[in-house]
C-alpha cells in the first residue's frame, strides 16, 4: 500500500509488518494534518490518499485512527459489530443451535404478549410480527473485552482483532509517544511486524529506529 498527501513531498510505500512514522515538529501544522485526519476518518473529506497496486483504495475501510490509549473499544466499529452478529447469526442458525433458537425467540415473544396483557389498556397493543434472532443478538450489547495489560499489549490485541473482523490492514497512532516509551515502542514494533500488520505513527517527537518522514519546526521535509 501506498500513502501519500499533496503537502509532503515524499510518499510512504508499506508492506505487510512494515512501520513508518510521520514526525511533524511544527505544532500548528501538526494540529492542522490531525484534524484533517480525524474528519477523513470519519468519511468526511481529506487529503491523504492511500491507494494499493496503482488503485486508490477508501482510507477510512483500510485504516484505523487511534486518538489515545483510552479508546480501544474494538466493538466501537460498525463493521466489527456487524461481523460478530453475522458470526452470531450463523451459529444461532446451525443444526447445533436452531431448535434452542427458536424456543428462545419464540419465549420472548410470549413474555412480550404477557406484559402487555398485564398492563390491560384499553387500545390493542401487540409484539411486532417482525421480531427475530438478531434483535435478540442484539439486545445481548456485545463487546469484546481486551485483556488486562500494558498499553503494547492491549494495542497488539486491538490491532488483532480489528484485522479478523473488520479486515482493518493500516493503524495509525496519534502522538502516542506520550504513552509509549521506548523499550514500549520497540516491543510494538516487534509484535507488528510478527503479525505482519501496517502501523503508522503520526507524532511531534522523533521515534528512534523507525523509518520517519521528518516536517521541522520550519516546515521543512526531511
Amino acid at each position: 500500500m501506498k500513502l501519500v498527501h499533496p503537502d509532503i513531498e515524499q510518499h510512504i510505500d508499506f508492506s505487510a509488518g512494515e512501520v513508518w512514522q510521520l514526525c511533524i515538529e511544527n505544532p500548528t501544522y501538526l494540529y492542522a494534518l490531525a484534524t484533517s485526519l480525524v474528519i477523513q476518518m470519519g468519511a468526511g473529506e481529506g487529503d491523504f490518499v492511500l491507494s494499493d497496486k496503482g488503485k486508490e483504495i477508501s482510507l477510512p475501510a483500510t485504516a484505523q485512527l487511534v486518538l489515545d490509549p483510552f479508546t480501544l473499544n474494538p466493538t466501537a466499529s460498525r463493521t466489527v459489530t456487524n461481523k460478530l452478529l453475522a458470526a452470531l447469526r450463523a451459529v444461532a442458525f446451525d443444526a447445533e443451535h436452531l431448535q434452542q433458537t427458536t424456543e428462545i425467540v419464540s419465549a420472548v415473544q410470549r413474555y412480550g404478549y404477557d406484559l402487555l396483557d398485564a398492563l390491560a389498556y384499553d387500545f390493542e397493543t401487540t409484539v411486532s410480527e417482525g421480531f427475530a434472532v438478531d434483535d435478540v443478538l442484539k439486545a445481548l450489547k456485545l463487546q469484546i473485552e481486551l485483556p488486562d495489560g500494558d498499553l503494547p499489549s492491549r494495542l497488539v490485541e486491538y490491532f488483532a482483532v480489528l484485522r479478523e473482523l473488520a479486515g482493518t490492514r493500516l493503524f495509525i497512532l496519534l502522538n502516542f509517544s506520550a504513552w509509549l516509551d521506548a523499550n514500549d515502542t520497540t516491543r510494538l514494533v516487534r509484535q507488528v511486524a510478527y503479525d505482519g500488520h501496517c502501523l503508522l505513527f503520526i507524532d511531534r517527537n522523533r521515534l528512534s529506529d523507525i523509518p520517519a518522514i521528518v516536517i521541522t519546526e520550519e516546515n521543512c521535509e526531511l
